[in-house]
């Protein structure tokens, strides 16, 4: 498959060999030497509204892999900046862009490989990170419990639980009875106690802009400790370092912040690496 707009139409084989290759990214990464020659001759073209974390990393996986990496932020049209970066030869293009209708359409005129970074309904590199942050934490896949909370990086959610879903794992979210507009997908739940209780991880969202802490945490001030005990001992916390306590809010010690970070290059690597090596 020459693009990755969405998971959702990946088998387990495919997002497999994702993951597998992403470890021996992340080896890289995380090596005194960070330099191997996967990307040699290639050239990559990131597209963003503007300069972010999503795009620095990109130039860093570049880099890594000996490849050559150029940043656009379109001010006219993206489909135009797009086409005349594929006909200068770029081999593949990353874009964060809401509009899903336009990755579809520049996916079907480009002969450079296509990577999602971001959209309104799918974030597969995000949903990826997460799956090797689990799998690495948890030592596989396989038949575990993912508790959500927040209303805010709802993309990544028709993804994961597909994904979930082909290792026989479930995605159990919690929303407040009231929630009408958050698009709701895994098993939904009102009531906080039963998402934490035996969860094998934890992913919090975040909020959306103008949402109540309290709504979706039951805290104005995040997850409370007395919910994170309710999950299985030791389990992973994505997506935040923190939690709440009666003394205040304290870093939670199996937070996996750090974690991603280092899965999200390797991420970033592996897909650089599988949608070029045929171009």
């Amino acid at each position: 498959m020459k693009d990755l707009l969405t998971l959702l139409n990946c088998d387990k084989d495919t997002i497999n060999l994702i993951l597998n290759t992403a470890i021996q990214m992340r080896r890289i990464v995380m090596s005194d030497s960070k330099k191997a020659p996967q990307l040699i001759g290639k050239t990559v073209v990131g597209m963003f509204e503007q300069d972010c974390l999503e795009s620095n990393t990109l130039d860093l996986a570049c880099k890594y892999l000996s490849g050559n990496y150029v940043t656009s932020h379109p001010t006219q049209s993206w489909m135009e900046v797009a086409r005349a970066f594929d006909a200068m030869g770029a081999n593949l293009v990353a874009v964060k862009n809401q509009n899903d209708s336009f990755l579809d359409a520049l996916s079907k005129v480009s002969n450079a490989s296509i990577v999602n970074m971001g959209s309104k309904l799918y974030n597969p590199v995000r949903v990826l990170t997460i799956l090797m942050v689990l799998k690495t934490k948890l030592d596989g896949l396989q038949n575990i419990c993912v508790g959500a909370l927040g209303n805010g990086d709802v993309s990544v959610m028709a993804e994961l639980d597909y994904c979930l879903s082909l290792y026989g794992s479930n995605l159990v979210w919690y929303l407040p009875k009231d929630d009408i507009s958050t698009p709701k997908k895994g098993v939904v739940l009102n009531n906080l106690q039963n998402v934490f209780s035996g969860a094998d991880a934890i992913l919090d969202l975040g909020l959306a802009p103008f949402a109540q802490g309290e709504r979706y945490y039951g805290s104005n001030f995040g997850i409370q400790k007395e919910l994170l005990d309710l999950a299985r001992v030791d389990a992973p916390l994505i997506g935040s370092r923190n939690y709440f306590e009666k003394r205040g809010v304290a870093e939670y010690l199996n937070n996996t912040v750090n974690t991603e970070y280092s899965c999200y290059i390797a991420i970033c690597m592996a897909l650089l690496y599988i949608k070029t090596k045929n171009l």
